[in-house]
């Protein structure tokens, strides 16, 4: 006796104003078409304008992850990182990564973490937007706290201890 064959079908039902979109087929990833302003140093609020922005996972400036806020799918405001370098921002989804044509220029500046405390306490101060491996001095107020290299991307993070003869009041780091 032969053994019989059959035939299986796959039928699929679809809830009425439902469609089902080809296997493969996606949105598209993420684009940029411009960002303002095209440069600036740690903290720097940029707005990014484009397409596919909708469920952006990171934006990043040369690599540097940053904080972000999806605003629409066509914008998003995003804040320059600590450790932000020149080079393209990209913004990447589950869709892919979309890279703008352009760089940022990072502008030297600096943040301090925590921007305020006792004397004693250990303040971290991230730089960015200079040279690569250049040296910069850190000041609190007049006197001279640390030396800093610069990496290759042109950013610092350092701690230094505010003196204890430091009184109440606002006080200068600089670089």
């Amino acid at each position: 006796m032969r053994p019989r064959t059959i035939s299986l079908r796959l039928l699929t039902i679809l809830a009425a104003g439902f469609l089902i979109a080809p296997t493969g087929a996606q949105a598209a990833a993420p684009a940029i078409t411009s960002f303002s302003p095209s440069s600036g140093t740690i903290g720097t609020s940029v707005t990014i304008a484009g397409t596919g922005f909708t469920g952006t996972t990171s934006v990043g400036f040369a690599g540097a992850v940053a904080d972000f806020k999806v605003m629409g799918n066509k914008k998003i405001v995003v804040t320059a990182p600590n450790n932000v370098a020149t080079g393209k921002i990209t913004v990447k989804s589950a869709k892919g990564t979309g890279t703008s044509k352009t760089n940022f220029t990072a502008t030297p500046g600096a943040d301090l973490s925590p921007s305020s405390g006792a004397p004693l306490a250990t303040v971290t101060v991230s730089g960015a937007g200079f040279k690569p491996s250049t040296a910069v001095d850190i000041y609190f107020d007049l006197t001279e706290q640390a030396l800093a290299i610069t990496s290759a991307r042109g950013t610092i993070s350092m701690q230094i201890q505010v003196p204890a003869s430091a009184q109440p009041g606002a006080h200068w780091v600089s670089l």
